[in-house]
């Protein structure tokens, strides 16, 4: 069995940044042999218009997006991302690394009351100014391609993603997965006051409210991902496998956690754990993450090929958590609470590759 923690070995956790009041950010770097960087991200693909997404080209049906990647390298989609426009809009159900080629993609439903054509997004053809270069890529022809969907600006919401990670984890793909992301839609537009015809995610996904913290995180030459507490709400790690990669998603997954921050601080602005002790808890999370299961395994996290593209997922779902009191510097104030809360996520690998971990823990119901 393989773990995560021993891929992790060369990545150590930086000095944290308080970014906004009960918002702890702390950078995961790279040291040591960094890999080189041998993918694109679906936002920059759809930029230079190596990318295209449509209906799915058979059913039509809300579960599925089809996936066409016309360039030579492979395009990573990370978990959570909202994709625009075509009958409803949608978020991806689960990190996916597609080559070149047709895919049919699993994708939940973001936008409850709508079934019909939406805009067709304008593409420009290429991208201006990166912050990091893209890879050296070929399209299949110069010309760059017409989707029925962009990505919008940032990953859904943490709340939507951890709830989606969890239902997926537990049940798999089914009603439950799409049941808990509606909720988890209505939950949000309901607090932020949004009269949203169509039960629109999108809606809520603005820029205004999280622009200071954003403009204060740039990424760091060496930076892989990041580990974040939102107050008592949620604890997180995001961990990609280059610093190029995360330099390219860096906002977009912050965003992500950003966005349900201001909504979280009215309810909670004090981490449980304390900085040395909120760096522990992650690794210890850590540790749990596997990319191959012995036949013993009692961990309670599933080992699947991935449903598109290539690869394979550890997700994980946990109603409790069962922490080692050594984490903890004096007293177990925190286990309580922490204990109550839920675990889920993923880490998906590709191609000899830890790709993307993307772990949860949220305030127990």
């Amino acid at each position: 069995m393989l773990e995560a923690a021993r891929l992790l070995d060369g990545v150590r956790i930086g000095v944290p940044r308080i970014v906004a009041a009960g918002v702890v950010v702390y950078p995961l770097h790279g040291v040591g042999s960094l890999l080189r960087r041998d993918s694109i991200t679906l936002h920059e693909a759809y930029r230079l218009g190596a990318v295209t997404i449509t209906e799915h080209e058979q059913s039509r049906r809300v579960s599925a997006l089809d996936v066409t990647v016309h360039s030579d390298l492979p395009v990573l989609i990370p978990e959570g991302e909202v994709l625009r426009g075509g009958l409803q809009n949608r978020t991806v159900h689960i990190t996916l690394l597609l080559p070149h080629g047709r895919h049919t993609i699993p994708v939940s439903c973001v936008e409850q009351g709508r079934w019909s054509p939406g805009r067709i997004p304008v593409m420009p053809p290429h991208r201006t100014h990166p912050a990091r270069p893209v890879p050296q890529m070929h399209a299949s022809n110069g010309k760059p391609h017409r989707s029925e969907f962009d990505p919008v600006e940032f990953l859904a919401p943490v709340s939507v993603r951890a709830a989606k990670m969890y239902e997926l984890s537990r049940r798999g793909r089914g009603d439950s997965v799409q049941a808990a992301v509606w909720e988890r839609v209505r939950q949000r537009l309901r607090r932020e006051r949004i009269d949203s015809s169509t039960g629109d995610l999108s809606e809520s996904m603005r820029r205004e409210g999280i622009a200071g913290m954003l403009d204060r995180l740039t990424p760091l030459p060496d930076q892989i991902g990041v580990l974040i507490a939102i107050g008592r709400t949620y604890y997180a790690v995001e961990y990609f496998d280059c610093p190029d990669v995360w330099a390219s998603v860096h906002q977009r997954v912050l965003g992500s956690y950003f966005s349900d921050a201001s909504l979280a601080r009215s309810i909670s602005i004090d981490p449980v754990l304390s900085p040395r002790e909120l760096a522990r808890f992650f690794k210890h999370m850590l540790s749990r993450v596997r990319t191959s299961q012995a036949p013993d395994d009692t961990s309670g996290a599933t080992i699947e090929k991935a449903p598109a593209g290539v690869g394979t997922h550890m997700k994980i779902a946990h109603t409790e958590l069962h922490l080692d009191p050594s984490i903890f510097d004096a007293g177990l104030e925190a286990l309580p609470q922490l204990c109550a809360r839920k675990l889920s996520g993923l880490a998906f690998h590709a191609n000899d590759r830890l790709r993307h971990v993307a772990l949860f823990v949220e305030q127990g119901i």
